[in-house]
C-alpha cells in the first residue's frame, strides 16, 4: 500500500506484546486498515497517519484503527454503521462483513463503534472477550 500510494502516509503500531498469545477471527483490521487508506487518507491528498492499536483490558482485546483522514458528517457515520454507504471506490460493505463476522465468532460478546469528525479522522474501535 506504501508504494500505491505514493508513500501517502505512515503506519504506527500500538500493540500490547502480552496480547499475542490471543486469538481473534480473522480479517477484521485489514479491511478497516483498507477503508481508513480509501476513504480517510487518500481523498485529504496530504500526508496521513493511521495508527493500529491492540490493548488489553481485565477480560477484552481491545483493536483500534485510527487514521487522521477527512473524516464522516453524521449521515454517512449512520450509513456506514448499518452498511448501506455505497461509493465509486468500493462496495461500502466491509463494516457489514466485519460485524457479521464478529457476530458468529462472539454472538452478543463484543462491541463495535466509530467516531468520526469531518476535518479530525476516524476511530474504529473493537472489543472482544479474550479466547486462548
Amino acid at each position: 500500500q506504501k508504494v500505491r500510494f505514493d508513500d501517502l502516509f505512515d503506519v504506527v503500531y500500538k500493540i500490547d506484546e502480552n496480547a499475542y498469545k490471543y486469538k481473534i477471527v480473522k480479517n477484521i483490521l485489514q479491511p478497516l486498515v483498507e477503508n481508513a487508506l480509501n476513504h480517510g487518507i487518500e481523498p485529504k491528498r496530504y500526508h496521513g497517519t493511521i495508527i493500529i492499536y491492540v490493548g488489553l483490558t481485565q477480560d477484552r482485546i481491545c483493536l483500534k484503527v485510527i487514521d487522521d483522514g477527512v473524516g464522516m458528517n453524521s449521515s454517512t457515520l449512520r450509513k456506514v454503521r448499518l452498511g448501506m454507504v455505497e461509493r465509486s471506490k468500493g462496495s461500502g460493505y466491509a463494516v457489514k462483513n466485519i460485524m457479521q463476522r464478529l457476530k458468529a465468532y462472539y454472538g452478543d460478546n463484543f462491541t463495535f463503534n466509530i467516531f468520526s469528525k469531518p476535518g479530525i479522522g476516524t476511530i474504529v474501535t473493537i472489543e472482544v472477550n479474550k479466547n486462548i
